[in-house]
Formats: C-alpha cells, structure tokens, sequence
C-alpha cells in the first residue's frame, strides 16, 4: 500500500511538474483565492492551526486547469503535524539559490474543470514552530504563470500571531533617575561653557565690551 501511494505521488508530482513548466496560460474567467486560519492569535509552537483555502470560478467560462501556491516558508511550520483533506495538495522544496518550502493545490488536477460560479475547497492543519517570528503572515495565490481577468482577487494573506512571545518592551526611567540625568546634562553644558570662556582672550564677551567702554 505505501508503495502505491510513493508511486501515485511521484506521479502526480510530475504531472504538475509539466504543468508549471508551461508558458503563460491565459484563464478567460475571473478567479479569486481565499484562506482563513483558526486560531491566529495567541498561538503557541506545536498548537494545530486549521488553514481554510478556497478558489471560486465567477465567470463567465468554465476554467479548465488553476493551480495555487503559498508563500515561501523555511521553519515557521512543524511539516510533521497535522493532516490534510485536499485532493491534489503536496509540498515541494526549492533548493537553488536560496532554499525553501511551498505548498501547491491544483483544485482541477482531480476533479477536472471548474464550472462557472463553482468554488472548490481545501482544508489541511499545521502547526507554528517556535522559529516563526512574533507575526508571521502567509499565503496563497494563483500561479504566476496563470493570467485570469481580474487578478486583484489572486491573493489571500492571514497573519499569525504568537502568544509566547511578549513584544519588547522599552524601558521606562524613575522620575528620580531622569532628575539626576537632567542635573548630569546642565552641569556638563555649565563646564563646557566656563572652560571655552575660561580660554577665550579678555574673559567672557560681556567683559571685554566692558573694558573697551572704560578705554574709550
């Protein structure tokens, strides 16, 4: 049995490979991405997040092949956790220049095209690891090799945010402390400025205007 499933999955890997190697396709409908995720807040490494991702078909034709990517991620999600109920879902690796993980969804792969008004849904859970930042914002979007009508509704971002981790905050200063300093600073400007006059030839300005007075 794993056998078959190694053996499908390499399949469809490939098949989606070929795909992705294709030129600009042009979608002669309108296509809009959407993911949700529950919880996104107050989240905590290891706590299963369940990701809704949703792709809708408003018209006006049929769309016979879309498939969507997520953004790039590296070790903000434990691959090891959680499950998924998506029928043409996988992860690959990039590993050139820079390396990093995607997941891929081609709704149609399976199922076939995509009717007009039809929406397709994909549901999997993962989990934060304790590497993701404070807030962490991932997506989904139709390929870039795609090109529907309306690619303003190509996107979908959710913003997760830890609860383990507490924003840093700045110190505050007693008021006996900020005292203290505002007393160091004035006498630090008061000996700067007897030193620079104690230099100056004939005393401090005032003093020398004095004296040319009482010479003239």
């Amino acid at each position: 049995m794993d056998s078959l499933l190694r053996i499908a999955f390499i399949a469809l890997a490939l098949l989606i490979s070929a795909r992705i190697n294709a030129s600009e396709v042009v979608i002669p409908s309108d296509i809009s991405v959407h993911l949700s995720a529950q919880p996104v807040i107050n989240l905590e490494p290891g706590e299963p997040i369940v990701f809704t991702l949703t792709i809708i078909n408003h018209g006006p034709q049929p769309v016979e092949h879309a498939t969507l990517i997520s953004s790039d991620f590296f070790d903000q999600i434990d691959l090891s956790s959680g499950g998924m109920d998506c029928p043409g879902f996988f992860l690959s690796v990039t590993d050139g220049e820079t390396f990093n993980f995607n997941y891929w969804w081609d709704p149609t792969l399976l199922d076939g095209p995509l009717a007009i008004g039809e929406s397709r849904s994909c549901q999997f859970t993962r989990a934060m690891t304790s590497q993701s930042p404070l807030a962490w914002p991932f997506s989904f979007e139709l390929l870039g090799y795609y090109e529907d009508i309306n690619p303003a509704n190509n996107i979908s971002t959710v913003i997760l945010r830890r609860g383990d981790i507490a924003p840093t905050a700045i110190p505050m200063l007693s008021p006996t402390v900020m005292l203290l300093l505002a007393i160091a600073l004035a006498t630090t400007a008061c000996c700067a400025f007897r030193e620079r006059s104690r230099r100056e030839p004939g005393g401090m300005p005032s003093q020398r205007a004095s004296s040319l007075e009482a010479n003239a």
